[in-house]
């Protein structure tokens, strides 16, 4: 079988039932795949997209995209660092 062709913004948010907005944010989430200006990776999209459905309906923690991951261990070693000089300040 053929590899699917990319797809354009409007065809995406069609496709998902969701507004050409809420597609871009999902691609500034890392849940929808963005290759380049108004073009999108349509069958890696429409997985992790559905993937992304499923985590909320039964609640589950989606993966984040590695950039995400590494941000909040940044975050919890400055609020740890943060509390350790607190607490060697009294």
């Amino acid at each position: 079988m053929p590899p699917l062709p990319d797809c354009s913004l409007h065809f995406l948010a069609r496709t998902l039932n969701r507004s050409e907005r809420r597609i871009q944010q999902l691609a500034k989430a890392g849940i929808v795949f963005k290759k380049q200006r108004g073009c999108y990776d349509s069958l890696r999209s429409v997985q992790s997209y559905l993937a992304y459905r499923k985590a909320q309906l039964f609640k589950r923690p989606v993966v984040r995209p590695p950039v995400m991951r590494r941000i909040r261990l940044l975050c919890a070693r400055a609020q740890l660092t943060h509390a350790v000089t607190t607490v060697l300040r009294v």
